[in-house]
Order: structure tokens, then sequence, then C-alpha cells
């Protein structure tokens, strides 16, 4: 459902600068709050876990999902598909800097398996 908003909230927003972003987030995190209760898991809430939480719900998350939005609404549709294949890279790269552990080559030929994909997709598509 989220690429099938992407690609047509240009054609369906006429030019409406309102955003269902924050709508989507907030139902969405409905339905995993939902689904978390029916699941069981051992877990250990901490006050490091909740500002975790909160920092991904915000910052990774939502603005890039409201970015996204913007970007598709009033942007360069290939430019944005195509750069949005680099997310892994970086992504992994702030990931293994955090938890402090090393990237094996595998993790780093699909990372650059991923950009290939999107080089050659960028250039089969002509503008």
């Amino acid at each position: 459902l989220w690429s099938l908003y992407s690609n047509l909230t240009r054609r369906w927003g006429g030019g409406v600068d309102v955003a269902a972003v924050p709508l989507f987030m907030v139902a969405t995190a409905v339905v995993l709050a939902g689904v978390r209760c029916f699941v069981h898991e051992d877990s250990q809430w901490s006050a490091r876990a909740l500002a975790e939480l909160a920092y991904m719900a915000v910052f990774p998350t939502f603005l890039a999902y409201a970015f996204w939005d913007v970007a598709m609404r009033r942007g360069n549709v290939l430019l944005v598909a195509v750069a949005s294949y680099f997310t892994p890279l970086l992504s992994t790269t702030i990931t293994c800097g955090y938890l402090g552990v090393g990237a094996g080559v595998a993790i780093w030929a699909a990372c650059a398996l991923i950009i290939a994909g999107a080089i050659v997709c960028r250039r089969s598509i002509r503008d």
C-alpha cells in the first residue's frame, strides 16, 4: 500500500500540501502495538530502550517517510527512487558503528549488489 500511495499521491493530491504520513505512522503503530499484545516474548524495558524507541520513531522512521512523501509529490520521482537504493549502505554503516560490530563480506556484497542494481535501473530508463 505504501508504494501505491507514493506513486499516486502526486496525481491524487492535486497540488494540495497535506500529507497522510502522520496518519499512516499512527495507524501502523496501533496495529503493531495490537499485534505485540498477542505475541509472547520475553522483553526487558529500560529508560535506554524507551529512549531508543522514541528516537527510532521520530528521526529515521517518521522523517524518512515524511521526506519521501514530499519528494514523491514535488520532486523528481525517478531520482528519489534511485537514490533510495543507496540507503542500505548508509544504514549498514550507521548500524555497525552504533552496535560496535564489523560487517562481514556478505553484508558489504549485498549492499554493493543493491547499489549496482540501482545504477543498472537508472541507466535502463530513458528520461
